[in-house]
């Protein structure tokens, strides 16, 4: 193991032979209280032995090293004194061929499994210990059986140190010779000639058997890749099949055909929070409080074809027409040297699974959305409950922004199929405060546009009568926010209007205002009206105007809410601040009845009393 400089942090001699496989698996939190918590490790995959290291062992130990380094650096030296590294070495038995494989983690068998164990293995009489034995299990893949299971004790064999042991002996053995040499005055051969390297001796690796496995005479595994939750492994053959392996029963679930020469990865998605604070990413301490969906991900290089499969029973979510020469990439483990108390808050910064393009010199990187899991046929009232679940904790995002977001919301409310849901989710978009009127009337035209290009009996006619008369109220909106400033020759038209004129005008405006504060400071049971000269949100529009065929008309609301919609559709009118002929001529337009407007709002009914009363005592 080297720095990024090539300077040699650690040098072992694990076993004779080539290294097959090389595999890491780093720390992660147990989202259930009964599954074991699994630390890290690295296996090492030889011909004839399977050799594990502790991940937290060796971390501290390449951290010892290179420690050891920059001092030796420093004061202008180069040998260091790498710390022992403790590991455990296997030999795998009663299999031809070893090709890949996997190690699962500390496993803790149920009292079932125990008994059916030693009922097998022990006979009828075989008795088992009260509490149940924590085992590390292995899976191989390969010949002779094709798949194999392996399950070693915690404490059946002990980290192999002897090989430093006789390190310090010899290295203590020479120095004694050394010293004698001078005593005695003779020279030992060693002073004569060259230092000669001893041969590292080679531990002996452990015996372990063949608990069961699947027996396959022609078939021949090329991979095994384990699963993020450590449950599942999806395997590979010379047949181009791609098998899923449940690891806890040790049977094959799901097996896929035509996939030769394929590559496979995981995704795990973790259900999208309510909290807007989450959005977008979950603390790994706070994921386990949320359903976990898994994702198988295909990449048959013969074909071209990328795919996304919902494990263990679910259909194909996505396809992708790829090139022939990709290369899928998939980790399968984070940073090393976590554990449970630095783990909390960390959130990993690599893609779990990537597609590289050596013709483009491009990395695609696979998401895959939650509520793609439950996209089954039967489910399609659950998938339209959770994307509305997922527009709602959009909605709260504080940072919204109106290029990414709004697609988002388009998108979502496009995938829900349920009219009552999809409604539920324009009412929602259309009561948010924060999204401007321009990305609302986007909306309604695709949401529109998108029930018109539907077949005559799929469309449903209470949405598209709600999705017309909220655009019809938005386009009310727009056009009263857009009207300018009275001129002086409008505010005389005013006043003609009004029999009066521009002294007695201004004047009667004065005393209008002033009734205006009186009357909302003497009413104690009503929120104070804020007067300012912004219009106010769109979502007050929406809620108290309603339009059918019929036309326009007020809801049934609260006196401060009719205060507020009479002040936006008349107040800058009476003051002179808009054209009153234009704001007449949007709300006709609009097929609004001014009778209904004023019997609605019942606080503009005693402003235009008691502007008639103004206009007869100035008159």
């Amino acid at each position: 193991m080297c720095l990024q400089t090539g300077v040699l942090l650690l040098s072992q001699l694990l076993n004779e032979g080539p290294v097959l496989k090389l595999k890491c698996r780093t720390y992660d939190i147990p989202r259930h209280a009964g599954i074991a918590e699994q630390h890290e490790e690295v296996s090492i995959l030889y011909p004839s032995a399977l050799v594990t290291i502790d991940g937290f062992s060796l971390y501290q130990s390449l951290r010892a090293c290179r420690n050891q380094v920059a001092k030796a650096t420093a004061v202008g030296t180069e040998a260091i004194q790498p710390p022992p590294l403790a590991y455990k070495k296997w030999g795998l038995q009663d299999m031809e061929s070893i090709v890949d494989h996997i190690s699962v983690g500390i496993i803790t068998p149920c009292s079932f499994d125990q008994m059916k164990v030693a009922s097998v293995l022990g006979g009828y009489n075989a008795t088992i210990k009260s509490s149940s034995p924590a085992m590390a299990q292995y899976v191989a893949v390969g010949t002779g059986p094709f798949t194999s299971f392996f399950y070693a004790l915690e404490w059946s064999s002990q980290p192999l140190l002897s090989h430093v042991a006789l390190a310090v002996a010899s290295k203590l053995t020479s120095a004694f010779l050394t010293a004698a040499s001078g005593w005695l005055g003779w020279k030992g051969r060693q002073d004569t000639d060259p230092q000669q390297k001893q041969k590292p001796k080679m531990e002996p690796a452990t015996a372990l058997p063949v608990r069961f496995g699947l027996p396959d005479s022609r078939r021949c595994g090329e991979s095994i890749t384990l699963s993020p939750c450590n449950t599942l492994a999806a395997i590979t053959d010379e047949f181009g099949r791609v098998t899923i392996l449940d690891l806890q029963r040790g049977l094959a679930v799901r097996m896929w055909k035509g996939y030769r020469d394929a590559e496979v990865g995981w995704i795990q998605v973790t259900e999208e929070s309510g909290d807007p604070d989450r959005h977008g990413s979950l603390q790994m301490s706070e994921s386990r409080h949320f359903r976990v969906a898994q994702f198988l991900v295909i990449y048959a290089p013969r074909r071209g074809i990328l795919e996304v499969w919902s494990t263990q029973q679910g259909p194909r979510v996505a396809a992708f027409n790829v090139g022939k020469n990709c290369r899928l990439l998939y980790a399968g483990y984070r940073i090393l040297g976590l554990n449970n108390i630095t783990c909390q808050g960390w959130l990993p910064r690599t893609y779990q699974c990537c597609l590289v393009e050596p013709s483009s010199c491009k990395m695609r990187t696979i998401n895959v959305p939650f509520h793609l899991a439950l996209s089954d046929k039967k489910s399609e009232q659950t998938k339209d409950l959770h994307l509305l679940k997922r527009l709602r904790s959009l909605l709260k995002v504080e940072d919204f922004s109106l290029e990414a977001n709004g697609k988002e919301l388009q998108q979502l409310l496009l995938d829900i199929k349920h009219p009552l849901f999809k409604k539920q989710g324009v009412e929602n978009v259309l009561n948010s405060n924060h999204l401007p009127v321009h990305l609302l009337l986007a909306i309604l035209n695709v949401l529109l546009d998108n029930l018109h290009a539907s077949d005559p009996p799929c469309i449903d006619e209470n949405l598209l009568q709600y999705c017309q008369s909220q655009k019809v109220l938005l386009n009310l909106y727009t056009t009263l926010t857009q009207l300018g400033t009275t001129s002086k020759q409008q505010q005389m038209e005013l006043a003609t209007l009004l029999g009066l004129e521009e002294d007695a005008l201004n004047a009667t405006l004065s005393v209008l205002e002033t009734y205006h504060q009186i009357l909302i400071n003497t009413d104690s049971t009503t929120e104070p009206l804020q007067v300012t000269a912004n219009p106010p949100p769109v979502s007050l529009l929406l809620w108290c105007l309603e339009y059918d065929q019929n036309g326009m008309r007020v809801r049934k609301v609260d006196e401060l809410q009719a205060l507020k919609l009479g002040h936006f559709l008349f107040w800058r009118g009476l003051c002179g601040d808009v054209s009153v002929p234009e704001t007449c001529s949007a709300l006709e337009t609009s097929k609004c009845d001014p009778q209904q407007l004023v019997v609605g709002c019942s606080q503009l009914s005693e402003y235009l009393y008691s502007l008639s009363q103004l206009n007869r005592l100035v008159g």
